[in-house]
Parts: structure tokens; C-alpha cells; sequence
């Protein structure tokens, strides 16, 4: 079980990865596939995220987590990131994860759900994923 919040300040760097935008090493990344790191390390960003973890089924790992994040307008300088203002918004999302190993190969499924409101109280993205990941180590 965990908890963390975040909060960065107005500037014009946020904490992830400056070559690709994405990815940061903060705990509150949220969900973990989808804009992972895109949103909680913008400029002007608080976030919290709560998550836990189990291997009480034999082989297999489950995993969940739920997070929010509020974007301000960064001193009116907020940037857009994939064509979207991140000025005032707010994002929820949350993660089931579970992974095992069949033979040789390690298998993952994720299921993502992803919302983000605009100032107004609209919604203006609500996805839903799913993904499979298969891997060989060698």
C-alpha cells in the first residue's frame, strides 16, 4: 500500500523526461501506461496517487492504483502538451494491473482509465485501455 502527492512549482521545466516529455520518476505519475509522468510533472502541478499491491494469488501479481492531478495556468504561461492546454485542468485516473509468468515468458495486462475536465467542469477526454505485454527475456 501506498500514498504521495506532488506539487511543482510555475517555471518552465517541469520533472520528466525533457527529451520526450514523458516519464518521470515521480510517484504520482499517473497511470502508469497512459501520459505517465506527461501531467504530474508539468510547471504549476499538485497531484496525489494511492495504490497497493498483492501476490496472495499464487504466480500472479495484482496490482491498483488512483490518481488526480491539477494543473494551474503557470503565470498564464502554461504549454500544451500532444495539441492539449494544460492550463486549469484537472485529470483522475486509475490502473489494474496483473502479471505472471507462463514458461519463459512474462505476461502483463493493464487496464487504464483516463479523464480529463477543463475549467469549466467539461470533460473534454475520457479513455479507456487495455494492454497485454508478453516479453522474453534472453
Amino acid at each position: 500500500v501506498y500514498g504521495a502527492f506532488s506539487s511543482v512549482n510555475d517555471g518552465t521545466l517541469g520533472f520528466s523526461n525533457v527529451a520526450t516529455g514523458d516519464k518521470t520518476m515521480m510517484y504520482t505519475g499517473l497511470a502508469s501506461v497512459y501520459f505517465d509522468g506527461e501531467i504530474v510533472a508539468a510547471p504549476d502541478t499538485d497531484a496525489w496517487k494511492i495504490g497497493a499491491s498483492t501476490k496472495m494469488v499464487p504466480g500472479v501479481t495484482l496490482a491498483a492504483s488512483y490518481g488526480e492531478a491539477e494543473t494551474g495556468n503557470n503565470g498564464g504561461t502554461a504549454a500544451a502538451v500532444a495539441g492539449a492546454s494544460l492550463q486549469d485542468n484537472d485529470y483522475s485516473a486509475w490502473d489494474v494491473v496483473a502479471s505472471t509468468k507462463a514458461g519463459p515468458i512474462d505476461l502483463t495486462a493493464i487496464y487504464t482509465e483516463f479523464d480529463r475536465e477543463n475549467a469549466s467542469g467539461v470533460k473534454t477526454l475520457d479513455n479507456a485501455l487495455f494492454r497485454l505485454i508478453a516479453s522474453l527475456k534472453f
